[in-house]
């Protein structure tokens, strides 16, 4: 049996970056809580829903730019990874992101509705795609 005495803390691995999902109703401080990670490293959101930059003006090291489409995130969060110091991406949000990946994937296929439900796979891997770029830096530019 292990004693207390034994007990370490692990050490943080800088190696990876983490995606991390906020859940939460509407005004419960969901961008308020990301933009505090700008006491740390930058902060780079980006709004899909038009309201952030009401909350943004309280932080100081808070970049933020908006998106209308699956296309605009993606030019955004590439020009962060290749252009801007290290910090901490915020897709603000997440539900609009899976919302233009399956307009994205509609307008790619030139479909009316994503059917059958397997095809929903494709729709997520757009999300995928953005995730995955944030998470491991890659500039596709």
């Amino acid at each position: 049996m292990a004693k207390c005495e034994s007990f370490k803390f692990n050490e943080i691995d800088d190696s990876n970056k983490l995606v991390v999902l906020i859940a939460g109703k509407e005004g419960s401080g969901k961008t308020h809580l990301s933009c505090t990670m700008s006491e740390i490293e930058p902060v780079y959101l980006i709004d899909t829903e038009y309201r952030a930059h009401i909350v943004i003006r309280k932080f100081s090291n808070v970049k933020f730019a908006t998106a209308k489409n699956y296309n605009e995130l993606v030019v955004a969060v590439q020009h962060i990874i290749k252009y801007q110091a290290p910090g901490t991406i915020v897709l603000d949000s997440g539900s609009d992101l899976q919302t233009f990946a399956e307009i994205e994937y509609l307008e790619r296929t030139q479909r009316d509705k994503v059917y059958p439900i397997f095809n929903w796979g494709e729709v997520y891997k757009l999300c995928n795609a953005v995730l995955d770029d944030i998470k491991f830096q890659r500039s596709l530019i």
